[in-house]
């Protein structure tokens, strides 16, 4: 230590100066330095974060519904307490949506910059994430709460050192950064450190490498260190979250039931979340008398008893783990807002749904991870089960939507009727021949997109309302053609294979050479797009999501279409000790399987109105024979009826 570092200090005489100084103070004043130096040094008192929050906290209006004093609900103190545990490094949180996570990271701050600060870290999976959550939630908290705003500079000073990114105080510094930036991830050596949405921050911070890593070296200088992590869970083959959850203690809330007082994990199947049922049909859920089946006694848990058991609930660990990390589990079935009704209504949702929204109710609301099962397909079984369509269109198939792919010679075009819930119906698979750098084959393209519709089941006729175009191969010339019809929703497309978990499909406009009109390009998450086809595929029967195709030879799904469509499978590998989820080619052509990721994605950009498409194609009662077809619908570039897709 240097005398910089503590008026106290012994071991470096003080100069001159300063020993002059201190004997021109009066005895009352240095008495107080000596006593502010003393309180400085001290450590910490001993409370926990818990206490803090609810000594210090006062709720913002903009973040919260309720205002006054934080109060700790029973499962949130032991997740906080543990902040303080000086034998735990790690706090894992593997949780559902909204429940505890931004509350508990705020509390964690507001205690170490008021008991114990020193420099902080905050990593969100993008920059602007972390500028989103410094504005909307940690800057509310500051304002609202004295003891922090006295610390804290205005941020409205220059000199406060009070940013978005960078906020001072006595001790400390807390700092925001993006898995997305490399830069925003070096720098000093901190103590603590929050990492939001770990199974959302990217494989690599630009090109230095696994973000998480980054930051978690940043905290080896301090023997102290204290690490949150949170997220929701996704794939179970590569969540992150829940890594590190089966690295640490794995602990669960148990509540007693109110009959027989066993203590017991509240977990969701369709046996122990039960409703009464009348009749049949989608309508039959009687979902207002949802209740919990006790796994001990058997008897009806119903909301109010849930209540009831949640304020009697206590933490449990249940593996022993590394001694370092505490890890957490919490589903929606734990949360007071949320009553059991609405977890049954979420899950029947989902079920119609089809597995990809399985999925999201599995990660969002029970806080688990998801099975990875689309792995692959078998051309031949698809191939067999062909349908005999008793009209071009189907019934079902509500809206006309195409994916074309670009090769050296030709351009392949796949062209699909879709339903509600992504039930969807093949109509032709067609082949343009020709050079793509030569005019020729855009121009066949060109007409038969303009001219072809399809005859519904119903007696309307269907255009073709959006092709999206790949421009992984000569992109000017898909521009091009996308600008030769600006009425037309012909859009360019490029898969994205690095983004795990990417959303379907994202706008950007690229640079496409001075004085032309931009495009918009979209840029599909091809893992996303794989993984909802390959699941759709593997459904047994006709439903949500279901993939039929026309057994008409003149459609063209022959064969070789299904191989080309079942041509790649998903493998997990491990780079750099991160484990993802790779597609693998299984064969040369796969073009068939590109163009329905482009259909699919185009088919999310065009947001279709389906109870108003619905409304506009199905047929009168009273008609008969001798009444005519109804209108076609307008192709793209003419006038649409009114809402038919959602204008974006």
């Amino acid at each position: 230590m240097t005398y910089s570092q503590g008026l106290l200090d012994l071991e470096t005489p003080p100069p001159a100066s300063l020993t002059a100084a201190v004997e021109a103070l009066d005895p009352g004043d240095l008495e107080r330095l000596i006593a502010e130096e003393l309180r400085r040094m001290a450590p910490p008192p001993k409370l926990t974060v818990s206490e803090v929050a609810e000594a210090e906290r006062r709720l913002s209006s903009e973040a919260s519904a309720a205002k006054g004093r934080w109060k700790t609900r029973p499962y949130q103190r032991e997740i906080m307490d543990v902040f303080t545990d000086p034998d735990i490094e790690t706090i894992v949180v593997m949780s559902c949506a909204q429940i505890v996570k931004t509350e508990i990271i705020l509390n964690s701050i507001l205690y170490a910059a008021l008991y114990d600060p020193g420099p902080m870290l905050y990593v969100a999976p993008t920059l602007t994430m972390g500028d989103t959550f410094s504005t909307d939630r940690l800057a509310p908290m500051i304002r609202d709460s004295a003891a922090l705003k006295k610390i804290f500079g205005d941020p409205r000073s220059r000199d406060s050192g009070n940013t978005v990114r960078r906020k001072e105080f006595p001790g400390g510094i807390w700092t925001a950064a993006g898995g997305n930036s490399a830069a925003s991830l070096a720098g000093r050596p901190i103590r603590y450190l929050w990492v939001d949405d770990l199974d959302r921050l990217p494989p690599s911070a630009g090109t230095e490498g696994d973000p998480y890593e980054l930051a978690r070296m940043r905290t080896s200088e301090f023997y102290n260190a204290k690490i949150g992590i949170f997220s929701t869970p996704t794939w179970e083959s590569t969540s992150r979250i829940n890594e590190e959850f089966e690295k640490g203690d794995k602990r669960f809330f148990f509540v007693p039931c109110p009959y027989c007082e066993t203590p017991q994990r509240l977990v969701f199947s369709e046996e122990t979340l039960v409703w009464d049922k009348e009749g049949e049909g989608p309508d039959r859920h009687r979902f207002e008398t949802t209740h919990y089946i006790c796994g001990e006694c058997n008897k009806a848990i119903d909301e109010a008893a849930r209540l009831e058991m949640l304020r009697g609930g206590f933490w449990k660990k249940t593996a022993v783990g590394d001694g370092r990390t505490a890890s957490f589990h919490l589903s929606q079935l734990y949360k007071e807002s949320k009553p059991f009704e609405d977890t049954a209504r979420r899950f029947i949702k989902a079920k119609r749904g089809g597995a990809l929204k399985l999925r999201v109710f599995v990660n969002t609301v029970l806080g688990e991870t998801f099975k990875d099962e689309a792995q692959g397909a078998n051309p031949d079984v698809l191939f067999i089960r062909r349908d005999h369509y008793p009209a071009p269109v189907p019934a079902g198939g509500l809206v006309v939507v195409g994916g074309a792919d670009i090769q050296k010679d030709r351009i392949e075009l796949d062209l699909r009727a879709f339903g509600r819930h992504l039930q969807n119906w093949g109509l032709l698979y067609r082949v343009f021949y020709g050079d793509p750098l030569h005019p020729e084959v855009w121009e066949d393209l060109s007409t038969f997109l303009t001219e072809t519709t399809f005859r519904h089941e119903w007696g309307a006729d269907l255009p073709i309302a959006a092709v999206g175009i790949d421009s992984g191969y000569l992109p000017d010339m898909v521009y091009a053609f996308s600008r030769a019809h600006p009425g037309a929703r012909y859009w360019p497309t490029k898969g994205d294979n690095a983004a795990e978990g990417a959303p379907l499909y994202k706008l950007t406009t690229p640079r496409s050479g001075k004085n032309r009109r931009p495009v918009e390009l979209m840029t599909i998450g091809t893992d996303t797009a794989k993984s909802m086809i390959y699941t759709f595929l593997d459904y047994p029967e006709a439903g949500p999501g279901y993939c039929h195709w026309s057994a008409d030879p003149a459609a063209g799904y022959d064969l070789e279409y299904f191989r080309q469509l079942c041509a790649e499978e998903f493998r997990i590998e491990e780079k750099r000790g991160r484990k993802s989820r790779v597609w693998h080619q299984l064969r040369p052509r796969n073009e068939a399987l590109d163009c329905f990721v482009g259909a699919l994605a185009t088919l999310s950009r065009l947001n279709p109105v389906w109870t108003a498409l619905e409304e506009r194609l199905a047929p009168d009662d009273d008609d008969d024979e001798t009444t005519p077809p109804p209108p076609p619908l307008k192709a793209p570039g003419g006038r649409r009826p009114k809402r038919w897709v959602d204008r974006r």
